[in-house]
């Protein structure tokens, strides 16, 4: 069975918002920040990929940690697999089957890869209704256009 509400915020967001829940986090096991090693079963496009989101995600401080390395080498994996198969979607939009209305399987494919990075952005906050959460700064505020610079046209 599942857990009861939503998941709890991470403490670098809580910090950034200046929340009051902060001061309930007691017994929260302290990770110390930095950039995290890419793991070694990401290979060619996938360690270009975590590298990238890596350097885009190192403005917002505090946000990364070493321990993050699996969760954003998965997040990594998953956008190259959206960007291979939305690739090839485009090339097959429908499968040469008996039904010519039955969506491709590459289009499946990248519909699932794309909920996986949803959920993985939200999880580091590069989403624009995470970030407009953090109540940062505009000095701070991460530059536009990320999606653009991830290579991913959609």
């Amino acid at each position: 069975m599942g857990k009861r509400g939503p998941p709890p915020k991470p403490t670098a967001r809580l910090k950034l918002t200046g929340s009051r829940l902060l001061y309930d986090r007691k017994n929260e096991p302290h990770v110390v920040p930095g950039r995290p090693e890419c793991p070694s079963w990401l290979v060619g496009e996938e360690r270009e990929m975590f590298e990238k989101l890596c350097g885009m995600m190192e403005s917002i401080p505090g946000l990364l940690t070493p321990a993050d390395a699996h969760a954003l080498g998965h997040l990594a994996q998953s956008l190259v697999e959206y960007k291979v198969a939305r690739r090839k979607a485009m090339k097959h939009l429908y499968s040469s089957g008996a039904s010519p209305n039955r969506v491709s399987p590459y289009m499946v494919a990248a519909r699932e890869a794309w909920n996986r990075c949803r959920v993985g952005f939200g999880q580091f906050g590069m989403t624009p209704s995470d970030r407009a959460s953090l109540g940062m700064a505009a000095n701070n505020a991460p530059p536009t256009g990320k999606m653009i610079k991830l290579g991913i046209n959609a």
